[in-house]
């Protein structure tokens, strides 16, 4: 059992629901903005490349609240007891490769590929924040740890 004073089963289950309730709070926002595009009445095929090129600019938020909920699994795993083993390493990957994931969604995919939607493609672009930076290098971090700490649990089970 891990031994620490809070209680982690709990922190689990309570960041899955506040990952929940802000996903469906913030797919809401969402759909009701959607009502707000300037469509074009008739034209079918603007409107349905105003929709997609509207959620390709919100994949990152996706990508971040799947690292969340995959953080309260982490929590439920330590709960168990789980010691820094292979499911938690799984774990700690699934999550730096959702944030990275959101970071390149955010600072290159969503900027190149809405003018392509738009049919206004002139090369790759990239949109550079602190947010989105940070995020992708904390996601980096956390698979590297990962990637060491499975090089070096296999280098002690290779002296055992």
């Amino acid at each position: 059992m891990f031994a620490s004073k809070w209680p982690l089963s709990q922190i689990g289950w309570a960041s899955r629901a506040v990952v929940l309730l802000v996903g469906l709070a913030w797919l809401r926002e969402q759909t009701a903005a959607i009502s707000d595009l300037p469509y074009v009445e008739g034209d079918l095929w603007r409107n349905l490349i105003l929709i997609s090129a509207y959620w390709v600019t919100m994949l990152a938020t996706g990508f971040y609240l799947a690292a969340a909920w995959c953080a309260g699994s982490g929590f439920l795993r330590l709960d168990k007891g789980a010691a820094f083993g292979p499911a938690l390493v799984r774990g700690l990957r699934e999550i730096g490769g959702n944030l990275i994931a959101g970071a390149l969604t955010a600072i290159v995919f969503a900027p190149t590929v809405l003018p392509i939607i738009e049919d206004r493609f002139r090369g790759v672009r990239y949109d550079f924040e602190v947010e989105p930076l940070t995020i992708g290098w904390i996601g980096l971090l956390l698979w590297l740890i990962t990637a060491a700490g499975e090089k070096l649990q296999t280098e002690m089970e290779s002296f055992v």
